[in-house]
């Protein structure tokens, strides 16, 4: 006859097999539509982190959650299954296009003696290299390269470097952006370069966690040295002389 002490351990061992086949686990669906299974570790108001079977952490902020739930996983020896995620770099490239108006305050003096103002459009095109995620704040900063063509009475081209940042104000699928950038730009043709700087506010878009869309306006400034026609005294003449180049438009910008 078995003795009460050979049930309760046949009781228990049942129950570790069993326990070893079924654990709890949480499931987290990000609104970008990626779903991860494992063990959230910590959550609060700002964050949520998620541990895999192999230790790895990670970690998004909770604006980006769409929704936890706990779940029950088949599993073996205890460790908990968790879904491939895809790996982020760290470097981001932007791509922007940019386009408005332009203006060269003061650029000729007619036979009077006053000032007058030439206006037209510009073109931007330019990529950017920078950090991805500064400071888990979605900071950009980095450098681009680009072109940047005005026409008023001429077409001018010119070609910028610059060092760049971009700053969301808050960490969200949907956030507003400010970005600053000052540099050199280079001359071609007729007119010569001079330093160029300006700031930029986007409204951003985290389609997922590597693509983002930008749109929003801009404004810049850049100093050059270009011919300008001139009459004095019934006389017209060719000067290349020092003119900013003010410039306001629409920008547009993908992030990969």
């Amino acid at each position: 006859m078995c003795k009460p002490h050979c049930i309760w351990a046949g009781i228990l061992v049942v129950a570790c097999i069993l326990s070893g086949q079924v654990v709890m686990a949480e499931t987290i669906t990000l609104r970008s539509g990626k779903v991860l299974t494992g063990q959230v570790i910590l959550q609060n108001d700002e964050v949520i982190i998620l541990k895999d079977a192999t230790g790895a952490r990670f970690q998004f902020p909770m604006d980006d959650v769409e929704h936890v739930e706990q779940t029950t996983a088949e599993a073996e020896e205890n460790t908990i299954q968790v879904q491939p995620v895809e790996t982020v770099s760290k470097v981001a490239i932007r791509l922007n296009i940019m386009g408005g108006g332009s203006m060269i305050p003061d650029a000729r003096n007619d036979e009077i003696g006053t000032h007058r103002t030439l206006t037209g459009g510009n073109v931007h095109a330019e990529v950017q290299i920078g950090s991805r995620d500064l400071c888990n704040k979605r900071i950009f900063v980095g450098g681009s390269i680009g072109y940047e063509g005005v026409w008023v009475d001429k077409v001018y081209s010119l070609v910028p470097l610059k060092a760049v940042v971009s700053i969301p104000l808050m960490v969200a699928t949907h956030a507003p952006e400010i970005g600053m950038n000052l540099g050199y730009a280079f001359g071609t043709g007729q007119i010569q370069g001079g330093i160029t700087g300006g700031i930029d506010v986007s409204w951003r878009y985290q389609i997922t966690e590597k693509l983002v869309f930008l749109l929003g306006g801009y404004a810049c400034c850049t100093q050059t040295r270009l011919p300008i026609e001139e009459t004095i005294n019934n006389q017209t003449y060719i000067n290349h002389t020092g003119r900013a180049i003010v410039q306001l438009g629409i920008k547009t910008a993908f992030q990969f």
